[in-house]
């Protein structure tokens, strides 16, 4: 049975929402699409599975499989990377100095704050009520519209976007930016990163191998490796 898992790293921020597994995977076989996710080695890695926010077990041992331990989709699966010396400890940022950051309740009494400007106008005003609820619709309409193409994007699927090919690596939100990314291991290096973004490493490639973008711009097929060679390389 196909079953769709929230997939967490430890060295990375990011999460990659409703991956694909079969319930007859070994763990072995797990941790093996794991490495082609996040490039943490399956010696490396310790799984465990969230059942639910009181309830977890560790996947081990690796003849077992997912199966064994009752996985359902919309689980959790956590991936710590035992390794001290893993290159993703090279994507991590140093710990920043915490500042003092007042509450939202704290915040919504004060007097003369844009929140309370902007609370008094959508009140008083009908037109401007009229324009926040129609962003917040269309807001609501392009998530929707966003999590149902992602549905049918999965990790590793070919794809094309233009006349560029590669492979499906991540899937799911990017800090600071809107809505869902899909981001893409180019075959060619005419992307624009290297599996980062603003700073936040999603997944790993070559330099200039990289490439996020919005789902409705990703057409997904059986499409040949680009391996850059034209009619002038063939003998």
């Amino acid at each position: 049975m196909i079953i769709k898992l929230h997939v967490k790293h430890n060295l990375l921020k990011a999460t990659f929402i409703e991956i694909r597994f079969d319930t007859d995977m070994k763990i072995q076989e797990v941790k093996d699409k794991i490495y082609q996710m996040t490039g943490t080695p399956p010696p490396s890695q310790d799984l465990t599975l969230i059942r639910s926010p009181t309830q977890s077990i560790q996947l081990s041992p690796e003849h077992a499989t997912l199966a064994d331990f009752g996985a359902q989709t919309d689980m959790e699966l956590n991936v710590v990377d035992r390794n001290p010396y893993s290159v993703l400890t090279l994507f991590q940022k140093p710990n920043e100095e915490v500042f003092y950051k007042m509450s939202d309740e704290d915040y919504d009494k004060l007097p003369g704050t844009v929140r309370a400007f902007k609370r008094d106008k959508f009140q008083n005003d009908p037109e401007y009520r009229r324009q926040i609820l129609e962003a917040q619709q269309k807001r609501e309409q392009i998530s929707r519209e966003e999590m149902e193409q992602v549905s049918k994007i999965k990790i590793g699927d070919r794809c094309k976007i233009d006349k560029k090919t590669g492979t499906v690596k991540f899937l799911g939100p990017l800090e600071k930016r809107v809505g869902l990314y899909v981001g893409i291991e180019l075959d060619q290096p005419v992307g624009n990163c290297a599996g980062a973004s603003d700073g936040i490493q999603y997944f790993i490639t070559q330099p200039g191998c990289g490439l996020f973008v919005k789902p409705h711009e990703v057409e997904i097929g059986n499409f040949e490796v680009d391996f850059g060679m034209d009619d002038s390389d063939e003998l």
